[in-house]
């Protein structure tokens, strides 16, 4: 077991990768009008920039999270990083709509790696009982990110900046972060550190020609190494009925997120007169329900320990023993029915009679809701695939992207044809239909389980 702050160190600086590459996704939505009057695009098609980034996050996932199954987590995080500078930058000095969204698809990809990698990493570094606290303070600083994007952009380009420096601006922070990461990050896979410590003592312990010919016979063909973690979260993604509930599940928990980046401008924008900056500030009321899951953890936490202490009960009071996957669904249980709840009320109280702080405030259960949905479907697919819990993110992260990206293209046209209060109507149906679903698997997911090829029994 690694060293307490050598744990936190390496837990601090995936979460700011991912803060980093969320912030990313939202800021440039707020630039949007900039953008494309400078390109000379519609408002529709300048949506196609944010919906390429999240295609590019959700198809680098199925590279990123295998591979750091292969060779480790932080070559992955330092490739990804570096190529992710690069395509931000270069979108920042776009001329023309394919070029951005060109780059902007390559940054989504590079950017893929924390969701999927911080995952694995977090297995690698906590134990099952540990993550109850881990994991929220991790969702809660991605999703912060999220929510300051839109401020910052939105401040940026109101104050007469141009929209490029919302990209060059991500870039010099991610340039400061893979120093951060170069030279802090400690490597987390157990199988790596494994085979570098075989590798040490071997050295030591042979002779050169023996040396030599030992590395030849267990070096294993790259190609079939490859095509092995590629593959991966495809077969996993076709048989896995546990990964394809929760990826609907977290997919309209997205699609109701990412639809917001430009929905509040139909909300705060048109009903209320907001500027952009101003617009952007709204999305904090989320950032406060995202913080607000922090001081609900000693209640998970003493339901997960519970929990633990009945099995280790029945299996005769083995230390090793661990409650089911299901324990760590309790965040949702609490947490889920917030999310519909939010909306059909931002639903009822936009109007340009009511005070705009009632939409605001409606946005923090919202908030609290789809951050305990995110953490109960991360430490359950973490606990139900252990070592190859990174494929199985991927394979998640896949769908939802898909499917929020999609919606991205779709949002303007749909608040501007149905309006704001039924487009809410139309999202918060949707979420109530999903809201069954951790309770379902709280019930029987050890059947599902019991039936899987891939997960923990």
């Amino acid at each position: 077991m690694a060293p307490r702050w050598s744990q936190w160190l390496a837990t601090i600086i995936a979460s700011s990768i991912a803060t980093l590459v969320s912030f990313a996704a939202a800021v440039d939505s707020a630039a949007m009008p900039q953008v494309a009057s400078d390109l000379g695009v519609s408002g529709e098609a300048e949506s196609l920039a944010t919906a390429m980034f999240l295609f590019g996050y959700g198809f680098g996932s199925l590279i990123c999270g295998p591979f750091s199954e292969t060779f480790g987590r932080n070559p992955v995080y330092i490739a990804s990083l570096v190529a992710f500078i690069i395509a931000v930058a270069v979108a920042g000095f776009s001329r023309d709509l394919a070029t951005q969204i060109i780059f902007r698809f390559i940054a989504g990809c590079a950017g893929s790696s924390p969701i999927v990698c911080a995952g694995g990493s977090f297995s690698d570094l906590w134990t099952s009982r540990q993550l109850i606290y881990v994991l929220p303070i991790f969702a809660v600083t991605t999703f912060m990110g999220s929510t300051l994007g839109p401020p910052v952009g939105g401040f940026l380009v109101q104050d007469g900046s141009s929209w490029r420096w919302v990209d060059w601006t991500t870039a010099i922070i991610a340039g400061a972060l893979l120093l951060v990461v170069v030279f802090c990050l400690p490597e987390t896979f157990r199988p790596i550190l494994f085979q570098l410590k075989v590798t040490d003592i071997r050295k030591v312990s042979m002779s050169d020609g023996d040396w030599n010919l030992s590395q030849q016979e267990e070096r294993p063909p790259s190609s079939s190494k490859l095509l092995e973690t590629i593959k991966r979260p495809f077969i996993l993604t076709g048989r896995e009925p546990t990964i394809i509930l929760f990826a609907l599940y977290l997919s309209i928990i997205y699609v109701i997120l990412f639809t917001s980046l430009n929905g509040f401008t139909f909300v705060y924008g048109d009903t209320y007169g907001f500027g952009q900056g101003s617009t952007g500030l709204c999305f904090l009321g989320m950032l406060v329900g995202n913080c607000l899951v922090l001081p609900t953890v000693p209640v998970t936490y003493r339901l997960y320990c519970r929990d633990l202490h009945r099995a280790q009960r029945e299996l005769e009071g083995l230390p090793q023993s661990l409650p089911s996957p299901e324990s760590q669904l309790y965040p949702a249980l609490l947490g889920a029915p917030f999310v519909p709840v939010a909306l059909f009320c931002m639903a009822a109280t936009t109007s340009p009679g009511i005070t705009p702080w009632a939409p605001i405030v409606s946005s923090i259960p919202f908030g609290y809701g789809f951050t305990t949905v995110f953490i109960s479907c991360y430490q359950y697919l973490i606990d139900s695939y252990g070592i190859w819990s990174a494929s199985a993110l991927a394979s998640v992260n896949l769908l939802r992207c898909l499917s929020s990206g999609g919606m991205v293209l779709a949002s303007l046209p749909l608040y501007e044809n149905l309006g704001v209060r039924w487009s809410l109507v139309l999202l918060g149906t949707l979420s109530v239909i999903m809201v069954p679903v951790p309770y379902l698997f709280f019930k029987w997911g050890h059947v599902i389980r019991r039936k899987s090829k891939n997960a923990l029994g």
